[in-house]
């Protein structure tokens, strides 16, 4: 494994069939981005999406969109998550997505029987998304290559949370 850029302790893994990666039994691979700087959106709910021509839009009524998420990151050219989120884009595979807080050492090792990634424990966010862009944005001398990813979320977040601090 290629050696991990800073991302001040929260950490994000995601699953693919990135033909390249080393899968499981159940025919996916559970990848660590590396170098996640921020994660904004990551919960800012859902938008209406009206369609004009639909009878209903003067009602008010209208179909549901789960927000964007856009993640500036930082990898390796080599690093095989990066190629794995590059081939994701190309071919417009989604994926489960799950955000390590900076309190939860361990790493999710497999998919539960519903297809989601299995918390470590708290605290985690997990949701399922497609990578619409992963555009390069800058290549350093050291070979680090700057990258703006888009992740179109397709599923609620589900949240771990640790038990609140009562004080």
């Amino acid at each position: 494994m290629n050696a991990m850029l800073p991302s001040w302790g929260t950490r994000i893994f995601f699953t693919t069939e990135f033909p390249l990666a080393p899968l499981d039994s159940s025919g996916y691979a559970i990848l660590e981005m590396n170098g996640p700087q921020e994660i904004p959106d990551i919960d800012a709910g859902d938008r209406e999406v009206f369609s004009y021509d639909d009878p209903y839009y003067a009602a008010g009524t209208g179909g549901v969109t789960p927000s964007a998420i856009t993640i500036p990151l930082y990898f390796y050219a080599k690093d095989m998550g990066f190629q794995a989120l590059l081939w994701m884009r190309n071919h417009g595979a989604s994926g489960r997505f799950m955000v390590l807080f900076q309190d939860q050492p361990s790493a999710p090792t497999s998919l539960g029987m519903d297809g989601r990634l299995v918390s470590p424990g708290p605290t985690t966010a997990e949701f399922s998304a497609v990578v619409t862009n992963c555009d390069v944005d800058s290549i350093s001398n050291g070979g680090v290559v700057q990258v703006t990813l888009a992740l179109q979320r397709t599923s609620k977040v589900q949240w771990d949370l640790p038990a609140p601090e009562i004080p």
